[in-house]
């Protein structure tokens, strides 16, 4: 076995060969760029209709990572929608569920990163941590706002929804498709 020696100069003179640079890492939830157009649409059609969603509550889940990433990341020149950021190999996970609306926020609920969110999982999550807070901040005047995972639309969670008298949308995702086949406009997602 040989090791060779190698700088930090030739090894950037090597990455910037390939075509990659080095970019600060950047944090946040990001829009797909085929759905930016669509969600604009939406926001401008909600605030001509003047909808203020005072009684909608918007809740998602999200896995999310307990250990830190590195600072910088190294991508193709001019690839700046996807900063890849280097993980952990065994990073620490935790999925939460909550909630925000116009009168605060869903008390949130941690499950194991390696929990399956499926009908059963997602009802218990609403009776635990959405029933009776949106009772008792909106009445029965609150509207349930997810977006169109498989445990939000499955058969057992309508039925589950109907017999508690729970109001519910399925995030601006379907009402945007909508709007655009509407239109004739291929849908992509």
């Amino acid at each position: 076995t040989v090791i060779v020696q190698v700088s930090e100069t030739v090894l950037r003179r090597i990455r910037e060969e390939c075509g990659f640079c080095c970019y600060n890492t950047r944090y946040g939830h990001s829009v797909r760029l085929v759905n930016r157009p669509l969600r604009l649409s939406f926001c401008r059609e909600q605030i001509e209709a003047d909808n203020q969603f005072i009684h909608h509550v918007f809740t998602d889940e999200c896995s999310v990572q307990l250990s830190a990433n590195n600072r910088f990341v190294f991508c193709l020149r001019g690839d700046v929608e996807r900063r890849v950021k280097s993980v952990h190999k065994n990073p620490v996970r935790v999925m939460i569920w909550g909630g925000i609306s116009w009168r605060g926020a869903t008390p949130l609920i941690m499950f194991d990163a390696g929990t399956k969110i499926n009908s059963s999982t997602y009802q218990g999550m609403i009776e635990s941590g959405y029933k009776e807070w949106s009772r008792r901040k909106f009445g029965d005047h609150a509207t349930l706002i997810q977006d169109n995972a498989p445990a939000h639309k499955a058969e057992r969670t309508k039925e589950y929804f109907e017999r508690e008298g729970i109001k519910y949308i399925r995030r601006v995702q379907s009402q945007m498709r909508k709007v655009v086949e509407a239109e004739g406009a291929p849908v992509h997602d």
